[in-house]
């Protein structure tokens, strides 16, 4: 039977290599995006340690415990605190399945009454310190002053420690001072003294050892273990409390998505039941797998979404090849059981040519995958890759992975199986019978198209009346319905064969109305089409779902990609933004309650900047501006005050020629607003929802006031109404607050737009933002302030800010597989065209030589083929585009919910970029070209000596 199975593979070698080609397309499909998944979901957890990095300035990964431990005099501390640590120690090993980095044990006595030697008697309030130690801080702390601390006590009784730098302020405290404690008694009836040897910071400020900030121990005199000890155990008290805190901090870089849930698991049990009683454990570690947890399911579930139609599209690529193998091979199948040959044994055979080109195809398959992973961890964008860049975290083959692909080859084995039941049915009588007869398609018959059409309109119309309980789902960290995306593909495929069923009867009609009109090759192609309906079928719906699917697919990506850029834009107002850190007189306003001035930096520093892009064309800085933020400010109008608004003071020229706006979403260009306000020195713009909510109009006039960090008005100001906006550079109308549940609640926020200099003249000189027209990432000003200088409070960047929304983990997976899947159709489309057409052609050789034979000249037979060509596959391809465009603008807006679920003053807008519609329309083309090349061959290559020595065989 191998040796049959082979001689059948090379007889019909161009379909059995189109069947490997879709077997090996499926494998690598399925193994990249297993490979891919490690990659992403290790990038994914990695990025939510760094985001806590960046917001918290903190460790992310760290178990804290804090314990009240009651010490009896004579024991030592240390190897007390030691013991609860090593029960600690030992629940971790056992809860958490990861390797620790560093353990830290804090330890200190009770807060003591304590009088510095040099106090300042103007300080009424009494004084409480500590005495505690820090397990091997000596290696990471750097003294600014003085020395570290001495192991033992003098010859006076006096130990050493080291303070932080917030100590010294607070209580003014310098080197060599000696504190004392006079409620403190030792055995020896003197009190407790402590020297400060030293003034610390530490030595590192990325240190992780550093858990709690130095700065975060208050009140605390750091001695040595061995100074500690003495000192509790020469207190003349028995018994007193001592402070245990042990940190313990895990390799988060070295964790792998797959342990999250045991750790998350481990970590939850361990704060909920501590190993020792009444011991406080906190961690956000256990909050941020929370979190990763939330967004994994995201990831996952989108990256299964968006396979799903690929995958059923392969499949059922595969089933239309083998249909065609089985429909070539259906005289020889009956020829076979007429001899002899069983059911059995026939899709015995078929079952091992499967398994045969399945396992080849799995071959290739699995390498290609692992190819297909490289692109997808390197995306960008759509269509968009990283040169000579892999992602760090691929994922290995594993049990999961060959069970994957296992499935994969499966269901390949089984679509190019099951036709042969079918056909293995058919005797010779019955094949012959058939030969002729056009039977209308089950779905035809019960109208499954108007049905499939009808149910993914209603999931949109259904989905659409939902789309903001759909958003705050996702802004809840829920998981992506699956029917978002299958929605489209559904509405695609009933688009495709309610176009056919239409097309059908348009053919039908057209046929009847000029069949005695009709010249011979135009009615041999009306009479073909229509017999042939159910053949004709299948590859109209397959090249309509296919070019439809890729338009869409190239669409959606487009559509996230450029939306989510320009909300970047948008929402930063400029390329740069810095914000310097002013001098002010707090201190002094605080004590004397007096209002909070501000000390302006020297701003003409920044020109170095403008003038260096101007001797230099490869500088990015063209242009800044000063821009005043306030969003504390209080609005006056009738007889109503609204507190919160936003307030932006700005020189418009300069702020036109640098901030970033979108055209077209104003009722007029942005610049016409910018000109109303210059002309008038009191006039402002105001956010369009404050008009529609509070009924002002042009020429209203409003007062406003801005406050101080003390609650202190500053000044109130009075200004015309000039123009309303509906959005503005850096502003949004919406202001988002967390429920309870974890949703969004969302309340008007409105705007007031006036000049910097009746702002300032006005209020006086307040912080302001410096925004840079540039193209830069936010290294640029902090190199440039570094140099100078400069203490910055913080620098935005939309190039930063958009290189790292493309880094994420849920955006490059759909960018990734929304451009393999783009690929993969349109090598689908071609492929799956070519098979058809030129196989119909062979098919009707005989048919086509007798054509000949009769007197048709060779011109009409082209012409009938054209004439097929133009009703079948070319309105197919129009309605393909049709299809895809349509689905783009009904679908798209509903699934960037997914990507896109916050309110946002730039409405969502459906891209289509050129260039992915020419690779479409060039791959249309070339399969067209190529099949109409083929044929006029197969034809021109015909003789009718050959038609009738084909008749008589």
């Amino acid at each position: 039977m191998i040796q049959f199975v082979w001689q059948k593979l090379l007889h019909k070698k161009w379909l059995n290599i189109s069947t490997l080609l879709g077997i090996i397309l499926l494998i690598s499909v399925v193994a990249g995006s297993m490979l891919y998944k490690g990659a992403a979901l290790n990038r994914l957890l990695q990025n939510k340690f760094d985001d806590y990095i960046g917001e918290q300035n903190a460790y992310p990964a760290v178990v804290k415990t804090e314990y009240l431990m009651e010490y009896q005099n004579g024991e030592d501390a240390i190897e007390a605190a030691t013991q609860i640590c090593e029960k600690v120690r030992t629940k971790i090993q056992e809860s958490v399945p990861i390797q620790t980095e560093e353990e830290i044990m804090f330890l200190s006595s009770d807060s003591m009454f304590a009088v510095p030697q040099y106090r300042n008697d103007s300080v009424t309030q009494d004084r409480f310190m500590m005495v505690g130690t820090l397990e091997k801080m000596e290696y990471h702390v750097a003294m600014l002053k003085g020395e570290i601390f001495s192991e033992e006590a003098d010859e006076e009784g006096i130990y050493d420690c080291i303070i932080n730098e917030n100590m010294v302020y607070t209580y003014n405290l310098t080197v060599g001072e000696v504190i004392s404690f006079p409620k403190t008694e030792m055995k020896n009836g003197e009190e407790l003294k402590v020297r400060v040897a030293g003034i610390f910071k530490e030595s590192d400020s990325h240190d992780s050892y550093w858990v709690r900030f130095p700065n975060s121990y208050e009140k605390m005199l750091f001695v040595s273990e061995q100074a500690l000890n003495e000192i509790m155990q020469n207190r003349a008290s028995e018994t007193a409390n001592m402070t245990l805190l042990y940190d313990v901090l895990f390799h988060y870089e070295e964790m792998n998505y797959k342990q999250v849930q045991s750790v998350l698991e481990g970590g939850q049990a361990l704060i909920s039941d501590a190993p020792v009683v009444k011991m406080q454990i906190a961690s956000d570690f256990v909050g941020i797998l929370e979190g990763y947890a939330e967004a994994q399911k995201q990831v996952e579930s989108v990256m299964q979404t968006l396979q799903i139609p690929l995958l059923v599209l392969l499949l059922v690529f595969l089933y239309m090849v083998s249909t065609n193998i089985f429909e070539m091979e259906k005289n020889e199948i009956a020829m076979l059981k007429s001899r002899g040959v069983s059911n059995k044994q026939i899709v015995g055979s078929y079952l091992l040519q499967a398994i045969f080109l399945t396992g080849a195809g799995s071959i290739i398959g699995v390498p290609l995958g692992w190819l297909f992973a490289v692109l997808l961890g390197n995306a960008d964008a759509f269509m968009e890759f990283s040169s000579g860049r892999l992602r760090d975290g691929m994922m290995m083959p594993d049990v999961e992975f060959l069970v994957s692909v296992l499935v994969a080859g499966l269901a390949a084995i089984l679509f190019m199986t099951i036709p042969a039941l079918r056909y293995t049915a058919l005797s010779v009588v019955e094949v012959k019978h058939k030969r002729g007869t056009a039977e209308k398609p089950f779905w035809q018959k019960y109208y499954l198209d108007v049905v499939i059409l009808g149910f993914a309109l209603y999931i949109r119309y259904s989905m659409m009346k939902q789309q903001d309980i759909l958003a705050q789902q996702i802004l809840r960290g829920e998981s992506v319905d699956p029917i978002l995306f299958l929605s489209s593909v559904l509405f695609i495929l009933g688009c495709g064969m309610v176009f056919f069923r239409v097309l059908q009867a348009i053919i039908r009609l057209v046929y009847k109305m000029g069949k005695r009109r009709w010249k011979p090759a135009s009615y041999v192609s009306f009479l073909q089409i229509i017999r042939n309906a159910k053949k004709m079928n299948f590859i109209s719906i397959f090249l309509i779902l296919t070019i439809a699917m890729g338009i869409f697919y190239a669409n959606t990506a487009r559509s996230m990609n450029t939306n989510m850029e320009e909300r970047i834009r948008y929402d930063n107002g400029a390329g740069l933004v810095s914000t310097e850190s002013w001098k002010n007189n707090l201190a002094f306003a605080k004590k004397n309650k007096k209002v909070v001035t501000y000390e302006e930096p020297n701003y003409l520093i920044y020109e170095e900047l403008l003038k260096q892009g101007t001797e230099s064309e490869s500088s990015s800085i063209r242009g800044m501006t000063r821009v005043i933020q306030n969003n504390n400010t209080k609005l006056y109008y009738g007889n109503y005050a609204f507190e919160g608004v936003q307030l932006m003071g700005i020189h418009t020229k300069e702020f036109g020629e640098t901030a970033w706006m979108k055209d077209n979403v104003l009722d007029k260009h942005w610049y016409y607003y910018l000109n109303e306000i210059s002309q008038e020195p009191t006039g402002v713009l105001v956010s369009s929802n404050f008009r529609d909510k509070q009924g002002a109009q042009i020429g209203d006039t409003i007062k406003y006031a801005i406050y101080d960090e003390l609650g202190n008005s500053r000044a109130l100001a009075t200004a015309t109404i000039c123009g309303f906006v509906d959005a503005w550079p850096n502003y949004s109308p919406y202001c988002g607050e967390e429920t309870a549940e974890g949703s969004i609640s969302y309340r008007d926020n409105y705007l007031i737009v006036a000049n910097y200099s009746t702002v300032t003249s006005t209020f006086g000189m307040i912080p302001y933002e410096i925004w840079y027209e540039a193209d830069a990432n936010a290294e640029v000003i902090r190199e440039f302030a570094e140099e100078k200088g400069i203490e910055l409070v913080d620098v935005t960047s939309v190039r930063d800010d958009i290189l790292r929304n493309k880094s994420d983990a849920q955006i490059q997976a759909t960018n990734g597989l929304l451009t393999i899947s783009f690929l993969v159709i349109l090598i689908l489309c071609a492929v799956g065209f070519l098979i058809y057409w030129v196989m119909e052609i062979r098919k009707r050789e005989l048919m086509l030589g007798i054509y000949r034979a009769m007197g048709m000249s060779m011109k009409e037979v082209k012409f009938m083929l054209v004439h097929e060509q133009i009703l079948a596959s070319l309105t197919a391809v129009a309605a393909g585009i049709v299809v895809g465009f349509i689905t783009s603008y009904l679908y798209i807006p509903l699934i960037m919910t997914v990507y896109l679920p916050k309110k946002h003053a730039l409405d969502f807008a459906v891209v289509s970029i050129p260039v992915d519609m020419i690779r479409i329309a060039l791959v249309v083309a070339v399969m067209i070209g190529v099949c109409f090349a083929v044929l006029a061959r197969v034809v021109s290559g015909m003789k009718v000596a050959q038609a009738l020595k084909l008749g008589e065989d």
